[in-house]
């Protein structure tokens, strides 16, 4: 069986120095160790696959262009990281290109206007023929549009190519770009033969060539796709102190990727510059150059396994890993492959070998290959000398898996002839972008190429990373990759599949915790205190979790103190850490941590920040501000939505309010305002929306939700780290006016009926009883002027005298796994007429006893990583047992007549119960700047009717 690179084009190359070809010149006897060697294997073409970026048939790529260049977005993506703001992209852009002025600026534009407008010519370019069989004024209407394209290009980048050259726009750059592809602007019959792929070549060319006068290096469309930018690699190392082996061709003229060369051996075979171009990606300096490398520093040792015909044998590839891990190797990136395998059966007997099975701290990245074919022959695997590797497959600019890239299927790695799922080659595949890309062309130059060998060194790239930024992962090759196939973007059928394997590969969710629920910190407790001093601390782990969700006041205390969160994630046997700061003002900012600088990081504040708003559905938007802030306490104002449900309120302002005083030394917080005092007081995690305290459609005391909607003034005080205690009043005076939707004229609501007055008070006590678990159990008095449990009469029946119910109310909190979290509330209450018994219509003695309970599930990560789902179910109030009298004047003697005070008694506790059952799905789109939302609602009440409701919105952020 042999082997060889998968490059995707033919490049000339120029002969390069001679390297130790192994046998007896490096002192190597292979015939003894290895058996006889052959180095020729016939005629096996290396260029296997007919994926030539330019003239071969590449309609899988450019057969549908419009998500490369007519869809500008997926390749410039948000184009200010890009050209708009260059700090954020390049980081401090001093050091690497000094004073890049008002040029660069103008490059952003430029393009954002050229995509769009290339994309029209294309298409139209593209009808011509196909549908009309093409007109001399269809080709003119071109030619003008060409030379439109050509003068909007002469105007930003004229004086710059004239300045490199010496030359006019004309004769120094646009003339040979034509003259290449066969156009000539005053000749519209030149345009006819040019197809997709030419035009796409051309504009590819146009692009390349303008860029390559930018005096900086170039953006390409697997940056975004990748979520990789040179800021992040500069903040998070460029990956010093790592060393990665490479088993590809010889690398040859590039200055650039041989400085990083600590190590060349195999043979001097090029290979059609394949090494070079997959180094490139690697290791390439960013100094305004060219290519820009995922790990610019670090060391790379090289072996070529391919002889003068291109190809290698297996013992030339068991030869080369051995040399590469004697060169401690961490990271072994493999661009080759056996065509019409996946992965073949002979590498279960390279990774078993004597020698290489002991170097077990290392993990192999192989390029999948690029035939095109699905593999279904499972492979006899060795589990005891079981390796780290991962298979990395191509995708394209519009992120469907390149046409030609092979894929995993559903072949697996035999134990003992046994197939377990988690030991199928899909969990061991992930794919990234290998077609058209930039790469270094071995001879000085660039070129683009497609193939999985060039989606494979992004791969490598990204474990470089981790293992600067991370030290001791490299000790962990398990780990670590792991950790960049648990931070792949999932691609195709949710969850692992055949196609995609893990999914597209995201450097910066590599970068960054894998599951914020998993996240710890430490605090350090003193065992005991002697002479006012603490001594022997110990360390006690706590959950991320325990912060999630934070109120108002907390966010901004932390924006304005410049906040951030020292936190652990654990992953198998080892760890990381990170420095998430929770104030924009760290942003950018440098501290010193764990004794080395550490710049904090915009990507870590906006994930922590989507994280800790994860779990919880909530209809209120709240904005705060500060108002005044001492030493040891903070005074904020802050402003938030009322209840959709509140639609008639002559009184109300149409708006909450609210202030807060905070002592977060002593534990005290006081809050007053108007608006919902229910959720201001109670607040239970899991029932963030008006509908859980609302009495007709909640569970979640709405004993107290019926003061809600006035004034309010309450407070909390923490009792130690677990428990903390609260207390509060609130009212509400509901005029019973709605607004005519016709005339915005109010109109009473019922004639007749009396306004609605009712307060309470509470008192409530929340305990943490695990890092998973907490429970809370509150007092609720709420006194009625005007109505019983929310019910208004007229006229003789008018419950003007009111009641005064007592509650309690028991809630409970339960993260049940890492992304699915469990609340419920049970409320149960007394109503007794009081001191107004007198009404015509009360309360009987024992009075009326009501229930109300509400259960909700949530979930993250549903279908995708960030969106959430909240199931929900609750008995809204409902009386459960209890009479109500009603006295009135009556004949009470039907013989004579005679006139008295009658009191009935009338139960009005049942069996039958409403339940109300809602869905909600939210999943955020554009990059977070909008969300999708669906819901479902079905109310079934006593008297057997059921009412289903649904509905669907998207909103978006400006």
């Amino acid at each position: 069986m042999h082997l060889f690179a998968g490059v995707a084009s033919l490049t000339v190359l120029f002969a390069g120095p001679a390297l130790a070809k192994p046998g007896a010149e490096d002192g190597t006897d292979r015939t003894a160790y290895y058996g006889d060697i052959n180095p020729f294997y016939g005629d096996l073409d290396p260029f296997y696959g007919d994926i030539n970026p330019f003239y071969g048939d590449i309609n899988p790529f450019y057969g549908d262009i419009s998500p490369f260049w007519g869809d500008i977005g997926p390749f410039w993506g948000d184009i200010n990281p890009f050209y708009g703001d260059i700090s954020a992209f390049w980081g401090d852009i001093g050091p690497f290109y000094g004073d890049l002025g008002p040029f660069w600026g103008d490059i952003g534009p430029f393009w954002g206007d050229m995509g769009p407008f290339w994309g029209d010519i294309n298409a139209f370019w593209g009808d011509i023929g196909p549908f009309d069989g093409g007109t001399e004024a269809d080709y003119q209407q071109v030619l003008s549009d060409l030379n439109a394209m050509l003068a909007q290009s002469e105007a930003v980048w004229g004086e710059v190519v004239e300045a490199d050259t010496g030359l006019s726009f004309w004769n120094g750059f646009a003339q040979d770009v034509f003259a290449k592809h066969g156009i000539d602007l005053t000749d519209a019959s030149s345009l006819e033969d040019l197809d997709a792929a030419d035009r796409s070549a051309f504009f590819m060319d146009w692009y390349d060539g303008l860029m390559a006068f930018s005096g900086a290096d170039r953006v390409d469309h697997w940056m975004a796709a990748a979520n990789w930018s040179p800021a992040l690699t500069q903040i998070q190392g460029s990956g010093d102190d790592v060393r990665i082996g490479l088993l590809d061709a010889s690398v040859h003229g590039h200055d650039d990727l041989t400085d990083n060369l600590i190590y060349a051996g195999g043979y001097d075979s090029q290979t059609g510059g394949h090494g070079a171009g997959v180094i490139s990606l690697l290791v390439s300096e960013h100094d305004g150059e060219g290519v820009m490398g995922i790990a610019p520093n670090a060391d790379v040792a090289a072996y070529s396994p391919f002889d003068e015909t291109g190809t290698a044998g297996w013992d030339d590839i068991r030869l080369g890993i051995y040399n590469l891990l004697q060169q401690k190797s961490t990271i072994i990136n493999m661009s080759l492959g056996v065509s019409g395998w996946t992965l073949n059966q002979e590498w279960s007997g390279i990774f078993s070998d004597k020698v290489i099975k002991k170097m077990d701290r290392v993990i192999f990245v192989k390029a999948a290959g690029n035939d095109g074919i699905q593999q279904t022959v499972d492979l006899d695997w060795d589990f005891r000398n079981d390796p780290n590797l991962l298979i990395v497959g191509s995708v394209g600019p519009s992120g469907e898996i390149s046409s030609f890239s092979n894929t995993p299927g559903e072949a697996c790695l035999l134990d003992n002839g046994i197939c377990h799922e988690e030991n199928k080659l899909k969990y061991r595949f992930l794919v990234a972008p290998g077609e058209m890309i930039l790469v270094a062309d071995g001879e000085g130059g660039l070129v683009r190429r497609s193939g999985t060998s060039f989606a494979a060194p992004l791969v490598t790239g990204a474990i470089a990373l981790l293992h600067d930024r991370w030290p001791w992962l490299s000790r962990y090759p398990k780990e670590s990759a792991g950790i960049i196939l648990q931070s792949a973007r999932d691609l195709g059928e949710p969850g692992v599949d055949g196609v995609y394997g893990w999914g597209m590969l995201d450097i910066e969710a590599s970068q960054s915790p894998l599951n914020f629920n998993r996240l710890y910190w430490y605090e350090n407790v003193p065992k005991y205190k002697k002479n006012g001093e603490l001594h022997k601390y110990k360390l006690k782990r706590k959950r991320a979790t325990q912060i999630r969700n934070p109120s108002e006041s907390e966010r901004e205390a932390w924006e304005a103190d410049g906040m951030y969160f020292y936190a652990f994630e654990y992953i198998g046997d080892t760890w990381r850490d990170f420095a998430i700061p929770l104030s924009t003002q760290l942003i950018g900012q440098t501290a010193k941590i764990r004794g080395e600088d550490e710049r904090f990081q915009h990507y870590l504040y906006e994930r922590m920040i989507d994280w800790m708003d994860g779990f919880s559905f909530s209809d209120v938007t709240t904005h705060t501000a500060p108002i005044a802030r001492g030493q040891d306490w903070r005074f904020e104002m802050s402003i938030a939505n009322r209840s959709p449900f509140e639609d008639y309120s002559e009184s109300a302002l149409p708006f909450q309010t609210g202030f807060s005083l905070e002592q977060p030394e002593t534990g005290l917080a006081l809050k007053f305002g108007y608006g919902e005092g229910a959720m201001a007081l109670s607040g239970q995690e899991g029932f963030g929306l008006f509908s859980d305290y609302d009495v007709s459609t909640g569970g979640a005391n709405p004993v107290l939700g019926l003061a809600s909607g006035g004034a309010y003034a309450g407070g909390s005080y923490g009792l130690g780290e677990k428990a903390t205690l609260s207390f509060g009043m609130t009212e509400t005076q509901n005029d019973r006016f709605y607004v005519a939707p016709w005339s915005n004229e109010e109109l009473p609501l019922i004639e007749g009926l009396e306004d609605y007055k009712a307060s309470a008070i509470n008192f409530g006590m929340d305990y943490a009883l695990t890092g998973r678990a907490s429970f809370g159990v509150a007092y609720t008095q709420l006194q009625e002027n005007s109505g019983l449990l929310g019910i208004q009469g007229l006229g003789s029946l008018a419950m003007d005298k009111g009641g005064v119910t007592d509650a309690a109310t028991f809630s409970g909190g339960y993260q049940l796994t890492d992304t699915v979290n469990l609340s419920a509330s049970v409320t149960v209450g007394r109503t007794r007429a009081g001191s107004l018994a007198d009404n015509v219509l009360s309360v009987a003695d024992g009075g009326l006893t009501s229930t109300a309970f509400g259960v909700a599930a949530a979930k993250t990560g549903l279908f995708g990583e960030s969106d959430r789902v909240r199931l929900s179910m609750a008995q809204p109030l409902q009386v459960s047992s209890g009479q109500l009298e009603y006295t009135s004047v009556q004949v009470v003697d039907r013989q004579t007549g005679e006139i008295g005070v009658v009191t009935e008694t009338f139960d009005i506790g049942g069996q039958n119960r409403d339940y109300v059952f809602e869905a909600l799905y939210a999943a955020p789109v554009m990059d977070g700047r909008g969300e999708i939302s669906a819901f479902s609602q079905a109310e079934t009440r006593s008297r057997g009717s059921t009412d289903v409701t649904v509905g669907a919105r998207f909103g978006i952020g400006f």
